[in-house]
């Protein structure tokens, strides 16, 4: 009679134990640096949000609260571009203080449909206040962008002019991140202007 001798190895039994071992162990690791890196990207997405309105109305509270001249919007319009300007009289022609240039900041929303994006221009000249959002400054306007960029959408900037020297803006902010998620954020406040009887 021959004796069966064992060659080293695992079993067919013992192989398929182990690949299932492995899954399970492959499956339960993706979730979990799933849930870690979904929640840093969470939290990402909702800074980038909160920082986007913080500079918006930090812009806002810098121009009005220097400002001695509303341009626009109009009395009792609302607009989604704000210009004002420091040094300039109420007829909006007259320097207050002579010898110093009057400078303007210029707050708007990109004409787009979904108006995505949000800048600030600031220079001297009443022909170097961009006419359209977005546009390439003159020489000597500064142009910063407050918000937007990919992923954000739906961003919208208003302001009404209430009275001659009140003006409120209301400004939401969306961020879709890469999971098709939205982050949304917004912002109301409102300004004086420090000069009187504009019209």
């Amino acid at each position: 009679m021959m004796s069966c001798s064992r060659q080293p190895g695992f079993t067919l039994i013992e192989l398929l134990v182990a690949v299932a071992l492995f899954g399970a162990m492959v499956v339960g690791l993706s979730a979990f640096y799933g849930m870690v890196f979904g929640d840093q990207y969470r939290k990402f997405a909702d800074l980038a949000v909160a920082n986007g309105t913080t500079s918006v109305r930090r812009a806002f509270d810098s121009a009005v609260g220097s400002a001695t001249y509303i341009q626009a919007p109009l009395v009792g319009n609302v607009g989604n571009y704000l210009t004002v300007w420091t040094n300039l009289d109420t007829d909006g022609a007259t320097a207050l203080v002579t010898g110093v240039t009057p400078q303007f900041s210029h707050l708007c929303c990109t004409p787009d449909v979904r108006c995505t994006t949000i800048y600030l221009y600031q220079g001297t000249g009443s022909a170097n206040v961009p006419s359209a959002c977005g546009a390439n400054p003159a020489s000597g306007v500064t142009r910063m962008l407050l918000v937007g960029g990919s992923g954000f959408s739906d961003t919208s900037l208003a302001f009404n002019r209430l009275e001659p020297n009140l003006v409120q803006m209301t400004s939401g902010i969306t961020l879709t991140d890469t999971r098709m998620l939205e982050h949304s954020a917004f912002v109301e406040t409102q300004a004086v202007v420090s000069a009187n009887d504009q019209n």
